[in-house]
């Protein structure tokens, strides 16, 4: 599926709902790509190459827009903590 933005749009979800089933290459941050998955009530497993990125997502949840929070897992993240 192809979309193309206009000059206003600055996130992702100015143009979707949800993002399409599958994969998703982005390659643009800050667009909220990974905030619609996040906020669709939908179960996600969401892959980042940053540690950072999921502290700080993390951190953003719960709040006004979701009301769960999430669960971080990278190296150093035990196996009970997960559970």
């Amino acid at each position: 599926m192809k979309a193309k933005a206009a000059i206003k749009d600055r996130y992702i979800s100015d143009i979707f709902d949800e993002l399409p089933y599958g994969v998703l290459s982005k390659g643009e941050t800050n667009c909220g790509a990974t905030t619609i998955p996040l906020e669709n009530n939908k179960d996600v497993i969401i892959c980042v190459p940053l540690i950072n990125l999921i502290k700080n997502k993390v951190a953003q949840y719960p709040n006004n827009r979701c009301n769960y929070s999430l669960q971080g897992v990278y190296y150093g993240i035990t196996e009970d903590e997960i559970r």
